[in-house]
């Protein structure tokens, strides 16, 4: 546990210095790491004498909870630890589902690039079985890697229809757009639920407020910021929010999370279960009455769609 206090440090003087180099974070990032700096400075010298630590966990669970105290989102991630929504997901991606009239169905976990890849395969096999109409399933989606919801999100949107921008305070923003490749064109209807996160909410937002598709559920989490990532020299590194996400209606959903165009809540004991059962519709169309009864933003979706 002594490497790790100064290097925090080290790391985190150099990244709030005066004048950064061009790959320094934004001014946003400075400020928060300026406060870590002086904070950890002063707990090293009140509170930490290096050579009576006897109980390292204690003293990383102790600088973790600090970090996290600058802000709710920053995280001090100890060496090989992999942050919560770049996990590989869980659950795999459920294969397209036909349910009748036209309609198909396609469960996305998490926003990872082969995930995407995947789900690229999966729409051009809609396309090719004539899928008037596509159900996604973003429930309990916790976001993932920022490039690959992009990536999804240009499957659906016309070239240059912006996706999202990352609002830097006191910065220059950086809005990604949509790009000419190819696209999907049924109509969409998006499930969403208050595990719906972070990057899946930059999704669900840059549909609907484009028109692309109309969200069906529950608010969503409200995980709205982008985290950078920043290297210690003995393998822990911070975790910083850095920028706000901003959708291309500028109505910042941080906190508040993404309000659905059809609410449609459940009880959570039966959230509960269908997510423990992950939203699974293979039994589909045996089980087809016993599961709209109960799993109504899907019976919603299929209300929406059917002609």
């Amino acid at each position: 546990m002594r490497s790790i206090l100064p290097s925090v440090l080290l790391v985190a003087a150099a990244l709030a210095g005066a004048e950064p180099p061009a790959t320094a974070p934004p001014p946003a990032a400075r400020d928060t790491l300026s406060r870590l700096v002086a904070a950890l400075e002063m707990i090293h010298q009140y509170y930490i004498e290096p050579a009576k630590i006897s109980d390292p966990q204690h003293t990383t669970a102790a600088l973790r909870a600090f970090v996290a105290s600058l802000d709710p989102d920053a995280r001090l991630l100890a060496p090989g630890e992999i942050p919560l929504t770049n996990t590989p997901p869980t659950e795999p991606t459920t294969p397209l589902k036909f349910l009748g009239d036209g309609i198909a169905y396609l469960r996305l976990p998490q926003f990872s690039v082969e995930g995407v890849e995947r789900f690229r395969h999966q729409l051009r096999r809609a396309e090719t079985d004539r899928a008037r109409a596509l159900i996604l399933d973003l429930r309990n989606n916790p976001g993932g890697d920022f490039g690959a919801t992009l990536a999804a999100a240009q499957m659906f949107l016309p070239a240059r229809q912006e996706i999202v921008t990352l609002a830097y305070p006191n910065g220059p923003g950086a809005t990604f757009s949509s790009d000419t490749g190819a696209k999907f064109r049924a109509a969409l209807v998006l499930l969403v639920n208050s595990g719906t996160s972070g990057e899946a909410e930059i999704f669900a937002a840059a549909l609907r407020d484009h028109k692309r598709a109309r969200l069906v559920g529950a608010p969503t989490a409200g995980r709205g910021r982008f985290m950078s990532r920043f290297q210690l020299p003995d393998g822990f590194s911070l975790l910083l929010p850095v920028a706000y996400f901003t959708p291309p209606s500028k109505k910042l959903f941080h906190g508040t999370g993404v309000t659905p165009d059809f609410p449609v809540e459940l009880a959570p004991e039966t959230e509960r279960r269908l997510a423990a059962e992950g939203f699974s519709i293979s039994q589909w169309p045996a089980n087809k009455q016993a599961l709209l009864a109960v799993d109504l933003p899907l019976a919603k979706a299929i209300e929406l769609l059917t002609r």
